[in-house]
């Protein structure tokens, strides 16, 4: 079950102001006076520390540590062109402090100013050589952006050398060759990125962009279906100076911002952390809902039932968040076995969000649990009417058309599942042959079914690939 986040979690970046890219890069050499930041302006819990910032850059005007400090507190609160303008004079008071211009090259990135960025990474590089690869890939991905290829090749191969950072540097040179169109080269280096970070969703995307390119569509499909699993997920950079503008904005929304993100993660520790900050979000009335909401999933997933019960609780008493929950905790009963108490809760879900396919599939399938196959094709069936493309729901139909016997309906449901290509489609292509053989089609069984196993084994499920290929030995003649 997915993770929700709310829109509140997006608004904040979506009203940063544009910039254009300036025709020359910062290197002042005195501090010019500050801009006015008008605060008033700003989210409300930003206020009072930014005041007191403000405070501290009048009291000490010349002290590039206070002026610094607040170019870091506006930046985290995505205020960049104040942010900017802040590290600029901070860069004038400091010229010899790698800080300012690492965290000023940060803030133009986000701006999009990518030339300006890597001019501040280069200077950044040029003053702090101990923090040489971080520094490194930072300037050779702005380059990447600003169209700079040729500079951006030298760092990025410099860091495969090294070995640090090397699977954001085989990306980087992917990119690259995906631009020069060499289709050979670019293959090679996206192989090597997702085979380091096997999860990186942006080079599983570039990949597939270089089979498209090439004909290769199964290949294509595959490498699509490994980015959906996790499109955000990539090469963990440990970078100590965003992790001092994070930590300055401590409100609930960053908690439950910096959770979700790590909630996206797989690893235990990821999880206790993700846990922990969605806990840390509870104290805000506006974002207690949600926290309570994604803390019922992030507790099935750790196999603590009796906190997701308690964050459910609390999640129904959340106005406009009793449907979300619902369905949550409905996922969590059914894995306990308690298919009634799930089937009430998928019901109560669809009644309070008709639009919901996820609610509906879940009563389809507690129904079908029941043994109430009518009811359960019904439910199938609304969720298809909400979401066509619901392949949870059509696969469910041709589960209960193949129980009543009706496998030609059953094939009709199966081979719309083919394509798009998803992490279930082995499952799909299987259950695809076992309805062949029933009709006596074997050549057809044995051929799909053997996609079936190659599909898992590119996907890497082996659980599903092992018993594919044993099913497949009965079905293939002995010598």
């Amino acid at each position: 079950m997915r993770l929700l986040i709310a829109a509140t979690l997006i608004v904040a970046a979506a009203s940063v102001p544009v910039s254009t890219e300036p025709g020359a890069g910062p290197g002042l050499t005195q501090a010019s006076p500050l801009p006015d930041v008008a605060h008033d302006s700003f989210p409300e819990p930003s206020r009072p520390a930014i005041a007191a910032a403000l405070r501290a850059v009048k009291d000490r005007p010349g002290d590039a540590t206070a002026v610094g400090g607040l170019a870091m507190l506006l930046q985290s609160w995505l205020q960049f062109d104040h942010a900017a303008a802040a590290y600029q004079h901070a860069q004038a008071l400091a010229p010899g402090s790698a800080d300012w211009w690492y965290l000023g090259g940060l803030t133009d990135s986000a701006r999009a100013l990518h030339a300006s960025a890597a001019r501040q990474f280069a200077r950044a590089a040029a003053l702090g050589p101990g923090s040489g690869p971080l520094v490194s890939l930072r300037l050779a991905d702005a380059h990447l952006a600003a169209g700079a290829d040729d500079e951006a090749v030298v760092l990025y191969r410099q860091l495969v050398a090294s070995g640090d950072h090397a699977a954001s540097a085989w990306y980087g040179l992917g990119r690259i060759a995906q631009r020069r169109n060499d289709d050979t080269a670019a293959l090679d280096a996206l192989q090597k990125a997702v085979a380091l970070s096997p999860e990186f969703g942006a080079a599983h995307y570039a990949l597939a962009q270089v089979h498209r390119r090439a004909g290769d569509a199964d290949a294509a499909a595959v490498a699509l279906v490994r980015q959906q699993r996790c499109p955000a997920c990539g090469p963990f950079v440990d970078d100590p100076w965003q992790a001092r503008v994070t930590a300055l904005r401590d409100d609930a929304l960053a908690r439950l911002t910096r959770g979700i993100a790590a909630a996206s993660a797989s690893a235990t520790e990821a999880t206790a952390e993700a846990i922990r900050l969605h806990e840390a979000a509870l104290d805000r009335p506006e974002t207690r809902g949600l926290a309570h909401t994604n803390l019922i999933e992030l507790y099935r997933r750790v196999g603590d039932a009796e906190r997701a019960k308690q964050h459910y609780l609390a999640a129904i008493a959340e106005p406009g968040f009793e449907a979300d929950a619902h369905r949550q905790y409905a996922a969590l009963l059914l894995e306990q076995q308690k298919v009634d108490d799930a089937l009430l809760l998928f019901e109560r879900a669809a009644t309070l969000a008709p639009r919901d396919a996820a609610a509906w599939q879940g009563r389809g399938f507690a129904l079908e649990r029941l043994g109430r196959f009518a009811e359960a094709a019904d439910a199938y069936g609304a969720a298809l009417q909400v979401a066509p493309d619901a392949h949870q729901a059509r696969f469910g139909l041709a589960r209960l058309a193949m129980r009543s016997g009706q496998v030609d309906q059953a094939i009709g449901h199966l081979e719309t599942l083919q394509s798009p290509q998803r992490a279930e489609t082995p499952r799909y292509l299987f259950a695809l042959a076992t309805a062949y053989l029933r009709r006596g089609r074997q050549d057809d069984a044995l051929r799909v079914a053997t996609e079936a196993l190659t599909l898992a084994r590119r996907l890497g499920d082996e659980q599903m690939a092992a018993f594919i290929d044993g099913e497949l030995r009965k079905l293939r003649p002995t010598p």
